[in-house]
């Protein structure tokens, strides 16, 4: 009887643990799906900016300054573009190491219980 007690105590543990770590990774990807968001919006103000910016140069360098600042958004747009499909593939990364660490751990806990049900019989 204890050690069915034992057993069902430990199972129960262990599934409270999972159901912890699982909702942390929840509020992990949550946080970072704001990140990402508040990194969109800082990007979209900064091109608003940089295009307002570019405009008021233009005007007062004449037509031709104007064209060139055009081309220094296009770099910047570009080199943004750049960093954004870094950082999606670094954080898709992280994502799919994230993914096998939770599978290792669930095989891990299944090979511990059949262990436990083979020693028990």
């Amino acid at each position: 009887m204890r050690a069915k007690e034992e057993e069902e105590e430990e199972e129960e543990e262990e599934e409270e643990e999972e159901e912890e770590e699982e909702e942390e990774e929840e509020e992990e990807e949550e946080e970072e799906e704001e990140e990402e968001e508040e990194e969109e919006e800082e990007e979209e103000e900064e091109e608003e900016r940089g295009g307002g910016g570019g405009g008021g140069g233009g005007g007062g360098g004449g037509g031709g300054g104007g064209g060139g600042g055009g081309g220094d958004e296009e770099e910047e747009e570009e080199e943004e573009e750049e960093e954004e499909e870094e950082e999606e593939e670094e954080e898709e990364e992280e994502e799919e190491e994230e993914e096998e660490e939770e599978e290792e751990k669930k095989k891990k806990k299944k090979k511990k219980k059949k262990k436990k049900k083979e020693a028990e019989q």
